[in-house]
């Protein structure tokens, strides 16, 4: 049987997990302030738009225009993108989200989704059940429209989280991790870690990566 995956957009990432995201997949992106992460979920529907994809950028923290000119100043042009980008506010979280989310996929025929970021979650769902059920009603209906999805998390410094809820990272397919690591001269350098990644054979390795205006996310050889 042929396994349908999603290519990454990331140059030596996908061979890294067997050939890519498993399609319909919702995984975890996790890391510190300054990582990546915006860059290396944009990169991922970068590359879903290349291949003609309809695909959405969600964000929960900046509106539109933000978003456009910061990636404006790192040498991507969003508005020819192909990507659609929408902000949705707190407000909007706390009202049926889930049913805007999918009312927005199934009209555009979306294939890749990112949101950017889930850490608001915590503000209004404060004890950990209310959290796993709400995350686990929005993960549910996102595989019933067969999207591969990438949930953006701030992980805590110096926490043994993944997310700042503590509850993602357990009911997503995956988990990659983004971090500053320190090296011997004093430099700081940044590693992409595979933490999890569901019915996949996948590299354990720290994978030092650059972020480099106009091409994003790029792995060390």
């Amino acid at each position: 049987m042929t396994v349908e995956r999603a290519s990454t957009g990331i140059k030596g990432l996908d061979k890294l997990i067997n050939g890519g995201f498993l399609q319909n997949a919702v995984l975890l992106v996790s890391g510190n302030t300054g990582s990546g992460k915006t860059i290396f979920s944009m990169q991922f529907l970068k590359g879903g738009a290349e291949k003609k994809e309809k695909v959405l950028y969600i964000s929960t923290e900046e509106n539109v225009k933000s978003i456009e000119n910061g990636f404006s100043t790192f040498g991507w042009d969003l508005k020819k993108s192909g990507i659609e980008l929408l902000s949705m506010s707190p407000d909007q979280l706390e009202e049926d989200w889930v049913s805007l989310l999918n009312t927005k996929i199934d009209k555009g025929k979306v294939k890749r989704v990112v949101i950017d970021s889930i850490s608001l979650i915590g503000l209004y769902y404060r004890d950990e059940y209310s959290i796993r059920r709400y995350l686990y009603r929005l993960i549910s209906s996102l595989k019933q429209r067969n999207v591969t999805t990438l949930l953006v998390s701030e992980m805590p410094e110096g926490e043994k989280k993944f997310s700042r809820n503590g509850v993602a990272e357990f009911v997503s397919d995956g988990v990659l991790l983004l971090e500053h690591l320190g090296s011997g001269s004093g430099r700081f350098q940044r590693g992409l870690t595979i933490r999890k990644m569901r019915w996949t054979d996948h590299d354990q390795d720290i994978h030092p990566y650059k972020i480099v205006e106009r091409k994003g996310i790029v792995l060390s050889k």
